[in-house]
């Protein structure tokens, strides 16, 4: 049994010889290509993308002591801003915005809420880096 661990479901790939994943296909050398079944997934659905991020927050409040300190649910507002971001990004900006809307309360008598305020953006398109030495 394996268990993904974006999807969070266990699959039982005894029967699986080989699995890969690519954006694009059309640059696959077609003798490779043919060796495959290909499956087209679509992109994720408005819901799915308030899943995903609302699942992203909370993995990240469980995996830190200060997670107790936030709300469990990210304001749908929020969410809104997180949709153009993968999983990866989505949690450094989750995790700087958490660290922002801390920073601003001086006395936490009750649990913070993120607001669209807090949310610290990323550059999606990151340099690509070469190999080697700098």
């Amino acid at each position: 049994m394996f268990k993904d661990e974006c999807l969070q479901v266990n699959m039982n790939c005894s029967a699986i010889n080989r699995i890969a994943s690519a954006n694009r296909i059309d640059s696959i050398p077609a003798p490779i290509l043919s060796r495959f079944n290909v499956y087209h997934i679509d992109p994720p659905s408005h819901e799915h993308m308030c899943l995903v991020a609302q699942s992203v927050y909370s993995d990240l409040l469980n995996e830190n002591s200060w997670g107790v300190l936030f709300e469990p649910t990210l304001p749908e507002v929020l969410i809104a801003h997180l949709f153009e971001l993968s999983p990866r990004e989505q949690k450094r900006a989750l995790y700087n915005a958490c660290g922002e809307a801390a920073f601003k309360q001086k006395n936490i008598k009750a649990k913070i809420t993120l607001t669209v305020d807090d949310r610290v953006l990323i550059r999606t398109k990151e340099k690509k880096r070469t190999m080697g030495f700098y």
